[in-house]
């Protein structure tokens, strides 16, 4: 059987998915800036950290990792 406290519901506000969806939108055309300004070298260092910022935000509020034991967050 499994325990009440695993199969238990998050309720997540619609303004922390808006907040979130904001922030992702933001980094898009950021990431699509950088990729028009002449930085050298530093556009890939850029676009990989902006990836990397967009990738936590989906991973811990779309898939509710936040939510998950500190044993599962470490595996990921």
């Amino acid at each position: 059987m499994s325990n009440d406290s695993e199969t238990q519901a998050h309720i997540v506000k619609y303004r922390t998915y808006f907040f979130v969806l904001l922030g992702l939108c933001t980094l898009t055309i950021t990431s699509w800036a950088v990729t028009r300004v002449e930085i050298g070298h530093f556009a890939v260092t850029a676009a990989l950290l902006i990836a990397a910022t967009k990738s936590s935000l989906v991973l811990w509020h779309f898939m509710h990792l936040k939510y998950e034991k500190k044993l599962i967050i470490a595996m990921v």
